[in-house]
């Protein structure tokens, strides 16, 4: 894959894409989706980010304590 498909296809779906299937699309680590979005000046959108947020959220441990006190 070219460096500019990996840019398309970043710029394309970076925002609402979890990074571990970015990673798995493009056939490279994890960090260096990080490291690419961040040098292409790409953000997580944050409406995305709040939905996982909330998600993982719900399921911490200590979201569970502090549901109990």
């Amino acid at each position: 894959m070219t460096r500019l498909e990996e840019r398309k296809i970043l710029s394309a779906h970076y925002a609402n894409t979890p990074n571990k299937k970015l990673a798995q699309m493009l056939g490279i680590s994890v960090g260096m989706v990080m490291q690419k979005a961040r040098y292409l000046g790409l953000k997580k959108d944050p409406k995305y980010l709040s939905e996982v947020n909330r998600k993982c959220g719900s399921q911490s441990s200590i979201a569970r304590y502090w549901k109990n006190v």
